[in-house]
C-alpha cells in the first residue's frame, strides 16, 4: 500500500512520462519545420516558375513574329512583291494571319485585344525604311529587320530598328523578324542593323 499525505497527493517516486509526450514534441517540430520548409521551397521555386513563364512568353513572341513574317510574304505575293505600307502594315497583313492575337506581344497587357482597332496594345513595329519597297530591292533580306518588338504599343507602329531601344520584355534583347520571313530573339548587345 502506498501512503497518501494529507493534501491528497501520492507520495513516492515521480511518475515516468509516457512515450506519447515525445510524440507530441516531434509532431510540433515537424509542423514548425514543415511550414517553414514550404515557405523556403516557395522562395526557391518562385523565381524558377517566373523564369519559365518568361521563357514561354519569349517562345510565343518568336512564333508571333514568325507568323507576321509569313503574313507579310503572303501580302507581298499578292501585291507585286511589295511590302505593306508602314502606316497600315497590321491592317494590310491581318487577313493573311491565322489569328489576330499574333499582332500582340504576349508580355504586353492587352485590354482591347478582343476589339483590336479600339485601343488595344500590341508591342510590335515595322521598319519604316522598308515601307512599300519591293522584296527584290532588299539586299540580303536575311539580315534586314522588317518587324521587331517595340516600346511603342500602338497599332501599326513603325520605327527604325537600329535606333529603337529593345523593350527587354523577355530578357535583355528583343524578338526580330527579317525581310526573308525568319525570326530570332536577339540579345541587346548583338542587335543587328535595321536598314541596309
Amino acid at each position: 500500500l502506498t501512503m497518501q499525505s494529507g493534501d491528497g497527493y501520492r507520495d513516492g517516486p515521480p511518475r515516468r512520462k509516457s512515450g506519447l509526450h515525445w510524440a507530441w514534441i516531434l509532431v510540433g517540430v515537424f509542423l514548425i519545420c514543415g511550414c517553414g520548409g514550404i515557405g523556403l521551397l516557395g522562395a526557391i521555386l518562385f523565381p524558377v516558375f517566373a523564369q519559365a513563364r518568361m521563357k514561354g512568353q519569349q517562345t510565343r513572341c518568336l512564333s508571333n513574329v514568325k507568323q507576321i513574317g509569313i503574313a507579310t510574304v503572303m501580302y507581298a505575293n499578292d501585291f507585286d512583291d511589295r511590302l505593306p505600307p508602314g502606316a497600315t502594315w497590321m491592317d494590310a497583313t491581318e487577313k493573311y494571319a491565322e489569328y489576330p492575337r499574333i499582332f500582340a506581344c504576349p508580355a504586353v497587357s492587352r485590354p482591347g485585344l478582343l476589339t483590336p482597332r479600339v485601343g488595344g496594345k500590341y508591342g510590335y513595329a515595322v521598319n519604316t525604311s522598308l515601307s512599300g519597297k519591293t522584296a527584290k530591292s532588299i539586299k540580303d533580306p536575311g539580315k534586314v529587320i522588317w518587324v521587331f518588338e517595340s516600346s511603342d504599343l500602338a497599332r501599326n507602329a513603325t520605327g527604325d530598328p537600329s535606333t529603337s531601344p529593345a523593350p527587354n520584355r523577355h530578357g535583355p534583347g528583343r524578338t526580330e523578324g527579317y525581310a526573308d520571313g525568319h525570326a530570332a530573339f536577339v540579345k541587346s548587345a548583338s542587335s543587328t542593323s535595321g536598314s541596309r
